[in-house]
């Protein structure tokens, strides 16, 4: 019976610990992030972006956060920042020629969304750049 409960504590204390583990490579920023609540992420991805920590990330999740809070119109800055950075992410072509044509910026969004048309990774977000490249809509 001894036995049984040494390895019972032994199995929780992995348990836990794993738990522990992967959430510890989660960023303060990312886990606001998760759980919505954007204004505090941004701030703080703003903070890894002056410090030069992941920037071109950072400038991405700050784009994504505003644009998840109905401020696309804010977020092109922080687009056009990660693609010049050259990061690398499915949806980042696309989300720049949103803001872009949330700018009013609309011969830029159309070039945008037909170069992502062409080159997108995301297969649900391609006939939409296709559409809006050539339409314009």
């Amino acid at each position: 019976m001894r036995n049984f409960s040494v390895l019972g504590v032994a199995a929780c204390s992995v348990v836990l610990l794993s738990g522990c583990a992967t959430s510890g490579g989660m960023s303060k920023a990312d886990k606001r992030f998760a759980q919505g609540e954007y204004e505090p992420a941004i701030a703080l991805y703003k903070a890894d972006v002056a410090k030069g920590k992941g920037a071109a990330n950072a400038n991405f999740r700050i784009g994504e956060a505003l644009r998840l809070s109905n401020r696309l119109d804010q977020a092109e800055p922080y687009y056009k920042a990660a693609m010049d950075a050259g990061l690398r992410n499915a949806d980042l072509g696309y989300r720049y020629a949103e803001s872009l044509k949330a700018n009013g910026k609309f011969d830029e969004a159309a070039a945008q969304f037909t170069t992502y048309a062409q080159s997108g990774g995301n297969a649900n977000l391609v006939p939409r750049a296709t559409a809006l490249g050539v339409g314009g809509e």
